[in-house]
């Protein structure tokens, strides 16, 4: 006697020579480790077709942290500014011009393009860092008025 498609076989007939087919699914990959994306890498065209390396806001503060910065008079408005003591140029706050930092003895390539800061600006950055400091250790000190 001949048994319906739906028989104890999966849908098969008893004259079928073939087992049913089972599916295997393969393991569950593992999870993909990737590395984070880099930071992005500001460029700024210092002149035509040459694009260098802009050291932002975070990068100063921390040279400021460190001490790490050189003072510098800019050519153009004779403005005194200080800026990154590594880097090879520096942009003036004052009239935003793009000049050499004298002394640095960095490549272009390697130091990138500083952003300058004055006087008034390195003292309010340097109250601020201060003030980080002594908030970690619990105390605060208010900067003196002018």
């Amino acid at each position: 006697p001949m048994m319906n498609s739906s028989s104890a076989y999966g849908g098969r007939d008893r004259l079928s020579h073939h087992p049913p087919r089972r599916v295997v699914s393969p393991p569950p990959a593992a999870p993909v480790m990737r590395k984070p994306a880099p930071a992005p890498v500001n460029m700024i065209e210092v002149s035509p077709g040459l694009k260098l390396r802009l050291r932002g806001a975070a990068e100063t503060r921390e040279a400021i942290k460190n001490d790490f910065f050189s003072p510098q008079l800019c050519v153009a408005c004779e403005t005194q500014i200080f800026c990154i003591s590594d880097a090879a140029q520096v942009i003036c706050p004052t009239c935003r011009s793009i000049q050499p930092l004298w002394g640095s003895g960095v490549h272009d390539e390697e130091g990138g393009v500083g952003l300058g800061f004055t006087v008034d600006d390195l003292e309010s950055m340097q109250w601020d860092c201060l003030n980080e400091q002594k908030q970690e250790r619990g105390q605060n000190q208010q900067q003196p008025s002018r």
